[in-house]
C-alpha cells in the first residue's frame, strides 16, 4: 500500500468512527419545525459530513471549514460539484475531493437539510458597525443581499455566522485568482480594491450576527 492509498484509508477510517459517534445526535434534527427526521441528517452522517463540518452543519471541527447550516441548497450542491469535478481547488478542497462519496441524489437531500437549518440573526450586531459598513459601501449587499442571508441568486451563499477565518481566506483566495470557479470571477471585480484589513473586518462581522452554535433542544 503506498502513502497516498495509506493516508486515504486512515482518513476514512477516522471520518466513519467520529460519523458513528455523532449519528444518534444528528438524528434527532427536525425538519423546518415539524418533529419527523429529515433523511439529509442521516445521509449527513453516514456519508462523513459531521466529521469535518461538525454536528448541526454549524459547529465545523477546524476554524477553515465553512459552516453549513442554513446555506442555499443551490450553492451546496453546485461547491461540492465544483470539488468532485476538481474545478474548485483552493483550500482544504483537495482533501474533500478525496472523500465525497454522496451521489447526485444524495447531494441534494443533505444540502435540503442544511437549508433548512435557521440562522438566527443577533440585531445588535448587525447595524452600526465598520463590518456592516463595509459590507454596504463595497456593494456586497447587491449579490449576498442587506441582510447577508438573502442572495440575488440562489447560486450565491449566505454569509451571515460564517467562521470568519474561511471568510477570510475565500476572499483572499478569489481576489487572488486561487479560487475561481463559478460566480468567482464576478466577485474579484467587487474585492479587488479591498485592503486584507477591510477583509477582515467583513469577515469578523459576519461571523459575529448570528449565535455561535444552534441548540438541538431547541429543534
Amino acid at each position: 500500500m503506498n502513502i497516498v492509498t495509506l493516508g486515504f484509508a486512515v482518513l476514512l477510517t477516522s471520518t466513519n468512527g467520529m460519523a458513528q459517534e455523532n449519528l444518534q445526535t444528528i438524528q434527532t434534527v427536525s425538519h423546518k419545525g415539524d418533529k419527523t427526521e429529515h433523511n439529509g441528517a442521516k445521509l449527513y452522517v453516514d456519508k462523513g459530513c459531521v466529521a469535518c463540518h461538525g454536528k448541526n452543519g454549524n459547529v465545523p471541527t477546524q476554524l477553515q471549514y465553512p459552516k453549513l447550516a442554513g446555506q442555499n441548497k443551490e450553492y451546496i450542491i453546485a461547491q461540492i460539484d465544483d470539488i468532485k469535478n476538481g474545478l474548485r481547488t483552493n483550500g482544504h478542497s483537495i482533501v474533500m475531493r478525496g472523500t465525497i462519496i454522496v451521489d447526485k441524489h444524495e447531494m441534494g437531500i443533505i444540502a435540503e437539510w442544511l437549508e433548512s437549518l435557521p440562522v438566527n440573526i443577533i440585531e445588535e450586531n448587525f447595524k452600526n458597525t465598520k463590518g456592516a459598513e463595509l459590507f454596504k459601501s463595497k456593494s456586497c449587499n447587491i449579490c449576498h443581499g442587506d441582510d447577508t442571508q438573502s442572495p440575488s441568486l440562489s447560486v450565491y451563499p449566505k454569509l451571515a455566522g460564517q467562521n470568519k477565518i474561511y471568510s477570510l481566506t475565500q476572499m483572499k483566495d478569489i481576489k487572488s485568482g486561487e479560487r475561481n470557479n463559478g460566480n468567482s470571477a464576478a466577485m474579484q471585480g467587487i474585492l479587488h480594491d479591498l485592503t486584507e484589513q477591510e477583509m477582515a473586518i467583513l469577515a469578523e462581522w459576519l461571523e459575529s450576527v448570528t449565535e455561535n452554535e444552534l441548540s438541538l433542544a431547541d429543534k
